[in-house]
């Protein structure tokens, strides 16, 4: 073994197979392994458990930690093992070690416990918060606090351990974490960001999910090295009208808040304003939830064309309340006219519109998306459960021809009818993964067998075809056979990792080709 793990083409995957009591057992025994292969074997820790397994190795050990004496040839073995982890990750449910034995540990090592560790992801609260800013070394580069997934009760007290143990890492003159992240559940009482966050000079990413007040919203811009800002609002929650100052060293923002007002989005938009005439927001991740009509889905494109970059907004995200809309009450429908101001932005790479409504856009307006938005990777256009687009079978060819990168696309076909014989293909997509064509109207027979031409001429290597309505289910099961037969039939488009199977013979495909 020792030899293997000298050997770096055995080293990683032996590393990825080993469980943590084999990385436990190496480092009690493996006294010779080089220092990369020790680099790979401890480069991340899950809680302390390798740490406290490491001590106590003599008969007495147990009294030994009881008492408050640890071993100094324990801890020389911590200290030598420790200075390999650079990742750690803390769970309070399973941590592994008392918040005690740890202290003495610490203590003993001079506070240095993992002297080159750069990542730190603490996840819950308990008491080991205390030790936090004693085991952040200088060398740490990103610390993350969730509290999303924690069953534990969170008091004042909790969160005033937690801002003290972040003021005191912030204290610390060589303290250089660039990257800072807080999650925070809908049920936590009103933290106090603003304290944690003030004052941090070497903060560069900042990601907050939370209850996001006035005071942090002053804190966030008094940051003067903020690049990358990830900010998510809860339910209920919006960003307050509150700011000081332009963020003039933004280059990235990412936005989810539930905006179901233009006044809220107005908010939005003006978070990241900068002055000056060509100056834009840098939004690059617009995510709006809550829309509850068509008119502040347009509003919104218009004030965004006005004020956002047009190069830098790659995911967009619009999704209409349904669940606060009356049952049976449909939105007004959405038209081209109301998408027409998000064409502006040339480098979407990710948009999903999710409306409560109509969806009413047509071949000629697919074409215009495709032809605005080259370099789309996933498209989904969806409106109310019961209604469709007005697009057909021939709106796809636009994306074929003008979206090459586009892997996922989801949409609701008004017809599939598609006059055949037609001409040869002249161009394929080799990149599509999936579509889902959610509720689009089929009927099984010719229509299910010219459905499967047309995608085995367009879209021959597509491995999965889906769609959501209950009525077309089969149908659409049938265009998958019989697409599957036809990539061995059509020419030109054969894909050899499809397998052929005798069971997947349509009946209809039978009858057709009689």
């Amino acid at each position: 073994m020792h030899v293997a793990l000298r050997t770096p083409e055995l080293r990683a995957a032996i590393f990825k197979q080993l469980p943590p009591t084999a990385l436990v057992a190496l480092a009690g025994t493996c006294t010779q392994l080089s220092e990369p292969a020790l680099g790979c074997l401890w480069y991340e820790l899950e809680n302390f458990g390798a740490i406290s397994s490491l001590l106590a190795k003599g008969d007495h050990a147990g009294d030994a930690l009881r008492s408050g004496m640890i071993d100094p040839e324990d801890v020389d073995r911590v200290r030598y093992y420790g200075q390999f982890v650079q990742r750690l990750v803390v769970r309070p449910s399973s941590i592994g070690i008392t918040g005690r034995v740890l202290s003495m540990v610490i203590t003993a090592l001079g506070n240095n416990l993992f002297p080159n560790l750069r990542h730190f992801h603490h996840m819950g609260l308990s008491e080991h918060v205390l030790y936090l800013y004693r085991v952040v070394p200088p060398s740490l580069l990103s610390l993350v606090i969730d509290m999303v997934d924690s069953s534990d009760d969170v008091s004042r007290d909790a969160m005033g351990l937690l801002t003290t143990a972040i003021s005191s890492l912030k204290r610390q003159g060589n303290f250089n974490v660039a990257m800072f992240s807080l999650r925070l559940p809908p049920d936590f009482p009103l933290w106090p960001v603003a304290n944690i966050i003030a004052g941090w000079k070497s903060l560069k990413r900042l990601s907050l999910q939370g209850r996001i007040d006035a005071n942090a919203v002053a804190a966030i811009h008094s940051l003067p090295h903020l690049t990358i800002l990830d900010l998510c609002c809860l339910a209920g929650e919006s960003l307050p009208c509150c700011w000081q100052k332009e963020l003039s060293s933004l280059r990235a923002l990412n936005i989810c808040v539930h905006a179901t007002s233009m006044h809220e989005v107005a908010a939005v938009l003006a978070f990241g304003s900068q002055s000056g005439a060509m100056c834009y927001s840098p939004i690059s991740r617009m995510h709006i939830e809550g829309l509850r009509d068509t008119l502040r889905t347009r509003n919104m494109g218009e004030q965004m064309r006005e004020q956002c970059s047009a190069f830098t907004l790659v995911d967009l995200i619009l999704r209409s309340d349904r669940d606060s809309q009356p049952s049976g009450i449909q939105s007004d429908a959405l038209t081209m006219r109301d998408l027409h101001p998000y064409l502006s932005f040339v480098n979407l790479r990710h948009v999903v519109i999710v409306l409560n409504g109509p969806l009413e856009i047509c071949d000629d307006d697919l074409q215009s998306l495709a032809l605005a938005w080259r370099q789309i990777r996933s498209l989904h256009l969806e409106g109310s459960t019961s209604t469709t687009t007005l697009c057909t079978l021939k709106g796809l060819i636009y994306l074929v021809r003008h979206c090459k990168d586009l892997e996922q696309l989801t949409i609701a076909l008004h017809s599939t009818s598609i006059a055949f014989p037609i001409k040869k293909a002249d161009v394929r997509h080799h990149t599509l993964q999936h579509i889902n064509f959610l509720n689009s109207p089929i009927a099984i027979g010719k229509e299910t067998i010219f459905t499967a031409m047309f995608m085995a001429m367009y879209f021959p290597f597509i491995p999965r075809i889906s769609s959501t309505g209950e009525d077309s289910q089969r149908a659409w099961e049938e265009v998958v056979a019989c697409q599957t037969i036809m990539l061995w039939e059509v020419e030109g488009c054969t894909a050899p990792w499809i397998m052929f199977t005798v069971g997947h013979h349509s009946p209809h495909l039978r009858s057709f080709r009689s």
